[in-house]
């Protein structure tokens, strides 16, 4: 309930300071025309927010909420972070579930180390280079996809994920958790550009 109540006031926050940056857009650039301030009620303002409004909206943090969501869904449907007393078989067969997540793990960091660390490397940049590089640019999906096999592989052998179609679910599941910060990251968006916006130069 708190979580709700934070999540409604965040959202009509943004709101709010959307539509008063729309109105005080207004009487500044009607009051103090030397302040250059951009009026958000004009024909070019509409034009250019209609216009950009999925641009700035897909951002790849966007796609980093995505995918981070799903890898934390199968995270938590794995049972990773806490023994599902109700699933477990044995001491025994937790163990097994650790010991083979730890090596999908190492399987995965091994495969990344071949991919950036040689001279040659696939990922690197044309100059050899990690940052900048297509890995740097990749981390985050490269942190999801890293968690999203190491719960998968954990919640196989525990017993705690025992098909494919629950596996689906549990990506379903993460981005069902985060669809709230989904929202706000859009409204974010148009609210932090609709200020670049009225102010630049």
């Amino acid at each position: 309930m708190k979580t709700k109540r934070l999540y409604t006031i965040a959202l009509c926050s943004l709101c709010c300071i959307q539509a008063a940056i729309i109105l005080l857009s207004w009487i500044v650039g009607a009051l103090l025309p030397e302040w250059n301030i951009r009026n958000m009620l004009s024909g070019e303002a509409i034009r250019w927010f209609c216009g950009h409004f999925v641009e700035f909206c897909s951002s790849p943090v966007l796609v980093w909420i995505l995918l981070l969501s799903m890898s934390f869904g199968t995270c938590r449907a794995s049972g990773i972070f806490g023994l599902r007393i109700s699933d477990i078989v044995s001491v025994r067969h937790i163990r097994s579930a650790v010991i083979a997540a730890s090596l999908a793990g190492v399987v995965c960091i091994f495969a990344v180390c071949m991919l950036t660390l040689p001279s040659h490397a696939v990922l690197l940049s044309a100059v050899g280079t990690m940052f900048p590089s297509p890995f740097s640019v990749a981390i985050v999906p490269f942190v999801s996809l890293f968690v999203f096999i190491v719960s998968a592989v954990y919640g196989i052998v525990s017993n705690n994920i025992s098909s494919i179609h629950e596996i689906t679910e549990s990506l379903v599941s993460g981005v069902r958790i985060a669809a709230p910060m989904l929202i706000l990251f859009i409204f974010a968006a148009m609210v932090v550009n609709s200020i670049v916006y009225v102010v630049y130069l």
